[in-house]
């Protein structure tokens, strides 16, 4: 991380050049903590992830091999034109103008040709990243094939998971399951239909518990802004540092919905140490 002194405004050595430059040389493409948290992560369960970021790994790889195509035919158009170029400057009866439009398409071929380095090193980092996602998602007893190949006992999981999170969020935000996520769940087995909205609540109570247990914490700072002066508020910062006293549970259950917000790990922290499932406890 780039220091600089305090006495110092950097923006002020800052020329329209320098700024353009940046533009021009900005590191493209998603990070890894929007593919890991968004992309892969969305997908709830490990096996899922792991054919997420193999999917995600798919499509980088197919456009970085295109990618090396453009390439080359792009490098190609350039020595046809440093040949034509040679060929009409050496003609007896060249043309000025022909020579100099030969020129422009040969300098426009060069600028293009320039750009591939960025987009090569956006797809190398964000296959790299990919790969490691893979291995921090695997099971370490299972081989990389296990993966590839549909497992029919993975996929139901996923989805009993899934729509008991979709419900869960239901539950929180309106009381009731939502009619969409109800009427999936009722297309499921009736033993997956009990053990997705048993989880929905136990989770939505749980994330509902939370939420309330950080609004009594917050209820001093509530009463000093109610109680204080106009003149010494100001708005509170979104992003507000996350106490580090906060430490989540481990979960232990083999369907669980994973626990990221702030507000789930400090529900986490006040309730005693209990499982969160999303399956029957008389289930295995």
């Amino acid at each position: 991380m780039e220091h600089s002194d305090s006495s110092i405004d950097l923006r002020q050595k800052l020329s329209n050049s320098d700024i353009i430059d940046a533009a021009v040389n900005l590191e493209m493409g998603q990070t890894m903590y929007q593919n890991d948290t968004f992309v892969v992560g969305s997908q709830i369960t490990p096996y899922k992830k792991v054919q997420q970021a193999l999917l995600e790994l798919e499509a980088r790889q197919h456009g970085y091999v295109e990618l090396q195509y453009k390439h080359k035919l792009c490098t190609n158009s350039r020595k046809k034109l440093e040949r034509e170029l040679e060929r009409e400057k050496n003609r007896p009866d060249s043309d000025e103008l022909e020579v100099e439009r030969i020129e422009i398409e040969w300098e426009k071929a060069k600028y293009d040709e320039s750009l591939f380095e960025k987009k090569y090193l956006t797809y190398e980092r964000e296959i790299s990243e990919f790969c490691d996602m893979v291995r921090n998602h695997m099971d370490e007893n299972k081989s990389i094939e296990y993966y590839r190949i549909t497992q029919e006992d993975e996929d139901r999981q996923y989805w009993i998971t899934r729509m008991a999170k979709q419900a869960a969020v239901d539950v929180h935000n309106c009381g009731r399951i939502g009619s969409g996520n109800l009427d999936s769940i009722l297309n499921m087995p009736a033993e997956d239909q009990l053990t997705a909205i048993q989880g929905a609540v136990e989770h939505a109570t749980m994330l509902t518990a939370g939420v309330e247990k950080m609004a009594q914490q917050l209820l001093p700072e509530v009463r000093k802004v109610i109680e204080g002066s106009f003149q010494n508020y100001s708005v509170p910062k979104l992003m507000a540092e996350i106490s580090k006293d906060i430490e989540p549970k481990k979960l232990k259950s083999s369907v669980t919905l994973e626990l990221k917000s702030p507000v789930e790990k400090q529900v986490l922290t006040t309730l005693p140490n209990e499982k969160i499932r999303l399956q029957s406890p008389n289930k295995s």
